[in-house]
């Protein structure tokens, strides 16, 4: 029988990989598309700008491809949960590759891609905390 805690994990990371899946193809579409994207502009907050950057782009292949792999793979180990907290901290580590690029290369952020940011966040801080005290 699964404990309530185990559920809770489960399918709350479900819920946070598949919300990050969707919000990658999101951002697929506008950058493939001439669809406007739903964000403000402020001198702050530009998501076209840095969806539009250099930076959007690593190897040829738009930053939401990897966000779309990110995410599948996390559902992949969604049942191993020390494989997850590695591959989750990988993650984290090219969040805070991308927050520098956005704001002291670009100095402006994307919302949507913030929201990615927060989504492996707290993807991480669940599972380590789980894991922690699971018993």
């Amino acid at each position: 029988m699964v404990n309530l805690q185990t559920f809770v994990r489960k399918y709350s990371l479900l819920i946070l990989s598949i919300l990050g899946i969707v919000i990658s193809i999101y951002l697929l579409i506008v950058h493939y598309s001439n669809i406007p994207i739903a964000c403000p502009k402020t001198n702050f907050v530009n998501c076209d700008l840095v969806l539009k950057s250099s930076y959007a782009v690593l190897f040829g292949i738009p930053m939401p491809f990897y966000g779309i792999f990110f995410f599948l793979v996390a559902l992949f180990f969604l049942n191993r949960i020390k494989i997850l907290i590695w591959w989750l901290s990988i993650g984290i580590l090219f969040v805070f590759y991308l927050l520098y690029t956005e704001l002291f290369r670009l100095h402006v952020i994307c919302l949507w891609c913030t929201s990615v940011h927060i989504i492996v966040f707290i993807m991480f801080f669940i599972s380590l905390i789980f894991h922690l005290f699971d018993p």
